[in-house]
């Protein structure tokens, strides 16, 4: 028996995409997971989860009216569709394209663009049904950013570091109308600081959150879009009776469920495993008289930095700044080997304070920060070189509001370039015209 179904390839290679991902990126690898096909009558449910049952994904694309069927197809057959649907949706004409999947007895194929795949697929086991959270959800107001701002988040930690801190970003959900907010999001690795929102809120927070990386990495792919809804939900786990008869201390397991139209995305979450510090006090506040104070475009600063640091062969070589009033000019320049050669460009900045020497920095970290900076213009400031920390400042335009956010970068210790003075540089041009002489 063949039973065909034909639906639109974008959002199927999209779902495919963001299943086989999570089941590539699921911390139990070694184990693999499975994703589960259900034809419903009037669309394709794809649903998957990583072993640990820390992530959770759905999907529903609609098609026309059929008969019902399901079908689970293992890790490897997964990562197989989604690259086979891959050329099916590339370039403009392609853009309405179709692909018919039939089910078959023993396989589940793939028809469109001209090919044709098949990979095997049996009848769901008991453990592949598909079980939403169940416990009690409050809802989250701002859905539709909520991703994008843990996103945000994400590049400012390191998932596999060992310091609990830096595993994840931190979720502060304060109470609401009907429900929960979230003023802040903070993330840290202990050399950066992001901080989305106001962060003299966190004070005011009901529920602190993290979120680790290496959980938010397998949902990534299908975190692209906006959500029509978030909830928080809560899971109390059943205790056994302590021996003296008396009730063991409550458990919960929580997770953040974001929900649209077309997916459901499932995130575990847990409680910080250390005490928080008030971060505020590590974000400098703006004084009157900065040590540096340098605005120029976005763009322009981050391809400097990359054009300057991609021809060092020198391993974490530090970006260094300078600013020159007197040219209105940002050098940017790094050390391309252990000679002392350097590599530098300059770009057009508004500067207003600017100390003698470079500000010392990690060029990856400026690219993330530059990469989580939401307006065309951006301003350097620092308030006591050459190692107090920098802080990167939106630029908004005038009349423009923008949610309170902060980048920031602490300097590394070096020891700026040997730059000839004029003077020097004068008499070097003499020289040859005097030997002519």
């Amino acid at each position: 028996m063949t039973l065909t179904t034909i639906v639109a390839a974008k959002p199927l290679a999209g779902a495919l995409g963001a299943c086989a991902w999570c089941l590539e990126k699921d911390p139990l690898h070694f184990h693999p997971g499975r994703t589960r096909i259900a034809r419903v009558p009037d669309a394709l449910v794809l649903a998957t989860a990583t072993r640990t049952e820390k992530v959770k994904l759905r999907f529903r694309i609609s098609c026309e009216p059929g008969e019902t069927w399901m079908a689970v197809v293992d890790a490897a057959g997964t990562s197989r569709l989604a690259k086979a649907l891959r050329p099916v949706i590339a370039g403009r004409k392609n853009g309405g394209a179709t692909v018919e999947i039939e089910r078959t007895e023993r396989a589940l194929v793939l028809a469109g663009g001209g090919q044709r795949m098949s990979v095997p697929a049996c009848e769901p086991m008991p453990e592949d049904a598909e079980a939403p959270r169940a416990g009690e959800a409050t809802s989250v107001a701002g859905a539709r950013d909520l991703a994008s701002r843990i996103a945000d988040a994400m590049t400012f930690c390191k998932p596999a570091e060992y310091r609990a801190i830096a595993k994840g970003p931190f979720v502060y959900l304060a109470a609401g109308d009907g429900g929960l907010v979230v003023p802040v999001v903070v993330a840290t690795d202990g050399h950066r600081l992001f901080v989305d929102g106001d962060a003299r809120d966190c004070a005011d927070a009901k529920f602190v959150f993290q979120v680790p990386g290496d959980d938010w990495k397998p949902a990534a792919r299908a975190m692209v879009e906006s959500f029509d809804f978030v909830r928080l939900v809560r899971t109390v786990v059943p205790q056994p009776a302590e021996e003296d008869g008396k009730k063991a201390q409550e458990k919960s397991l929580w997770c953040l469920v974001f929900e649209s139209a077309d997916r459901r995305v499932e995130i575990a979450v847990g409680e910080p495993e250390t005490s928080l510090p008030h971060w505020a006090g590590f974000v400098p506040r703006e004084t009157a008289n900065p040590d540096l104070s340098v605005a120029c475009d976005r763009d322009e600063l981050a391809a400097a930095v990359k054009a300057t640091a991609g021809v060092s062969s020198e391993n974490g070589a530090a970006c260094m700044f300078r600013a020159d009033p007197a040219t209105g000019l940002l050098r940017i320049a790094t050390y391309t080997d252990a000679d002392g050669g350097t590599a530098q460009r300059e770009i057009a900045a508004d500067i207003r304070h600017a100390p003698a020497g470079f500000v010392h920095l990690s060029g990856k970290y400026v690219l993330d920060a530059l990469g989580a900076v939401r307006t065309d213009r951006v301003r350097i400031w620092q308030h006591a070189a050459p190692l107090d920390a920098v802080r990167l400042i939106e630029v908004a335009g005038d009349g423009a509001t923008l949610r309170p956010r902060a980048m920031v970068v602490m300097p590394i210790r070096g020891h700026d370039p040997v730059e000839s003075t004029s003077a020097d540089e004068s008499a070097q041009d003499a020289a040859p015209q005097a030997a002519a002489l």
